[in-house]
């Protein structure tokens, strides 16, 4: 059976427990907790040496990059839930590229930054800070979604993030006005990887996607959330507000 190891259903996670509750494999879930920085533990960097999270185990073996622990999801399991043809999976793969250059990180830095830490008290910081501090030193180029270098960002990168987020945004839109899916006619792999990173949005940015500036967005990202496997996956959150977990610096 497999195994995964992951956190919070939000990016690089919800992007495998979607793929895997809507293809109906068996496996195990296992939470990592990164807000206690659980990923730089003995056990966890034996699966990841980089502490990256997820990792997915297959056969004993340790797949700790998210993004191509989909595509074997997809060659290795029915149903394929993407295209078969190569100019369709070439759609689906410039869409991965799209997503994760725009939205994992800035999502993940606009979210610990303006929602995360303004609900810490000055303790919580302190102990947060503390954690961080005591956490193995990777190679700095290592490890999942190190979006920032110090625990705030300043405006200046926040409204960075906010101008890369609405330009995938107004790519999402377009692209959802022409069949109601990113690739094709049918609901993919696409969707569900932009679904992961978009699904806090609304309530993340909301003067970007909200129903008079992106009522594609919003139509689809409700069609999908009504999906009985994305909603196994979101009702894993832990607490009540988990829509407010973001990465915390690597």
């Amino acid at each position: 059976m497999l195994q995964l190891f992951h956190w919070e259903p939000v990016g690089d996670s919800a992007k495998l427990l979607i793929v895997l509750e809507e293809k109906g494999i068996a496996y195990e879930s296992h939470y990592i907790d990164v807000l206690e920085f659980e990923q730089y533990g003995e056990d966890h960097r034996l699966r990841s040496p980089a502490a990256r999270v997820p990792v997915l185990e297959v056969d004993g073996e340790y797949l700790d990059m998210p993004r191509i622990a989909l595509d074997y999801l997809v060659e290795a399991h029915s149903p394929r839930l993407a295209p078969s043809d190569p100019r369709g999976w070439y759609e689906v793969q410039a869409w991965a590229n799209v997503l994760d250059a725009a939205l994992l990180d800035n999502v993940d830095l606009l979210g610990w930054n303006t929602v995360m830490l303004p609900t810490m008290d000055k303790s919580a910081r302190e102990a947060f800070n503390k954690r961080y501090a005591e956490r193995p030193q990777l190679d700095p180029r290592a490890g999942w979604s190190a979006v920032f270098h110090d625990a705030e960002a300043n405006e200046d990168q926040l409204e960075n993030a906010r101008v890369r987020i609405h330009e995938a945004v107004e790519k999402i839109e377009a692209a959802l006005g022409k069949t109601g899916w990113l690739v094709g006619d049918v609901y993919s792999v696409a969707d569900m990887n932009a679904f992961a990173l978009c699904h806090t949005l609304p309530r993340l940015t909301p003067r970007i996607v909200n129903e008079a500036s992106t009522p594609n967005m919003v139509e689809w990202l409700y069609r999908i959330g009504e999906r009985p496997a994305v909603q196994r996956v979101l009702e894993r959150r832990r607490e009540v507000e988990t829509d407010d977990l973001y990465a915390p610096p690597n």
